[in-house]
């Protein structure tokens, strides 16, 4: 299970994209552009319901239910023993 606000990855979005940058662009304002567009594909990509789908979450909770859900698995795997 995840929250909404998780974020997978070792690296922020913007490390992540200039690490990936593979050609030269030499114009500042070009280069940052080239930076933001692949920094929003990630977030937008990377949102938590379309990551939970690929990393194979159980559910995305809100943060407030957070004490049901362990508490949940707490008592599933009492119930198994």
């Amino acid at each position: 299970m995840a929250w909404p606000t998780v974020e997978y990855g070792r690296m922020s979005p913007k490390s992540n994209a200039k690490l990936g940058l593979q050609r030269q662009i030499t114009d500042p304002r070009e280069r940052e552009e080239f930076i933001q567009d692949r920094v929003n594909d990630m977030l937008t990509h990377g949102q938590p319901l379309n990551a939970a789908m690929f990393l194979e979450n159980d559910n995305v909770i809100d943060p407030a239910d957070t004490r049901f859900w362990i508490l949940t698995a707490l008592r599933s795997k009492v119930d198994r023993a």
